[in-house]
């Protein structure tokens, strides 16, 4: 498989605006970018992207799209797009909407959990 990952910078913490940053890279295994880690964008590994010495931290979940190929349908690529923030203004970020839908998804216990809590909490268990 082939996996075209395409690198955005946000502007601001409103995550509004962005450019992308660079231009695409081919790699041939799926990168392991993951939200809030920083990364340094090493240029063996991709290139010429943004500044040297700049670490950036993965700001939003990656988000993976399926590529045609016209030349052999069969084929199987993805284009990946990364969005980025720069290190020292990661901190005014607020949490990426999607992570936050998720955490609160997985904070909500069936019902017979919530009941199990309730009869732990008594007293004399």
């Amino acid at each position: 498989m082939n996996y075209l990952i395409r690198f955005h910078l946000y502007e601001n913490p409103s995550r509004q605006n962005f450019r992308q940053l660079g231009s695409d890279q081919w790699v041939q295994k799926p990168p392991r970018f993951i939200y809030g880690l920083p990364y340094r964008l090493e240029a063996e590994g991709f290139g010429q992207i943004g500044h040297p010495c700049q670490v950036y931290v993965v700001a939003n979940p990656l988000i993976i799209k399926p590529l045609l190929d016209r030349a052999n349908p069969r084929r199987k690529r993805f284009l990946i797009d990364v969005f980025l923030a720069r290190l020292e203004e990661w901190g005014w970020f607020e949490e990426a909407p999607e992570i936050r839908q998720k955490t609160r998804a997985s904070c909500r216990l069936p019902k017979q959990m919530d009941n199990w809590l309730v009869k732990a909490n008594e007293p004399g268990i």
